[in-house]
């Protein structure tokens, strides 16, 4: 992925949003935490991060953004307490997924993260679908729209925090 990534930085330089889903934020997570430090263009370019349903250790992937906080980058995490999925990957990993939403509260740790509950969003029948927030993304990287006005999201206050829930369409 870093030698894709590489190669399209020097091909196409422009606005650069990295968006992984499931086991694909594991190799998109690899990726910049060896990247994001060296590689100056990817730094000029990448003006956003979105991660839907990363099925990913929380402690790996709170660790690595933690480290990476420092370039400034917005990050997004859409995840749900329903995903299936991604349920039976905690349970067989024996490790908590960072998609996975139960509790909340091991997301919650790291500053700077737009955290997005879509757990009342009606997906596929696991729940790991990610069309149904593309509605939602396309408004953070099109419009560019920060996710305290975007229209389908919830501003639900945390002890630790504030944290998004994304309403379903017909949602007030």
């Amino acid at each position: 992925f870093a030698d894709f990534l590489n190669e399209y930085l020097n091909k196409a330089p422009q606005e650069l949003y990295l968006i992984a889903h499931s086991m694909g934020s594991q190799a998109l997570l690899d990726t910049l935490e060896q990247q994001l430090p060296s590689n100056p263009k990817l730094r000029q370019h990448l003006k956003g991060i979105i991660f839907v349903a990363p099925d990913i250790p929380t402690t790996q992937f709170n660790a690595v953004l933690k480290k990476l906080s420092r370039f400034k980058v917005p990050v997004t995490l859409y995840g749900s307490q329903k995903d299936l999925a991604l349920s039976l990957s905690q349970t067989i990993s024996s490790q908590p997924r960072a998609g996975f939403f139960k509790p909340i509260d091991d997301v919650m740790k790291v500053k700077g993260l737009d955290v997005i509950d879509a757990t009342e969003v009606h997906t596929d029948f696991l729940g790991h679908a990610l069309s149904p927030m593309s509605t939602d993304i396309s408004e953070f990287m099109v419009e560019k729209i920060h996710a305290k006005l975007r229209s389908r999201l919830k501003i639900m206050l945390h002890k630790q925090g504030t944290y998004y829930l994304l309403r379903s369409h017909s949602a007030p």
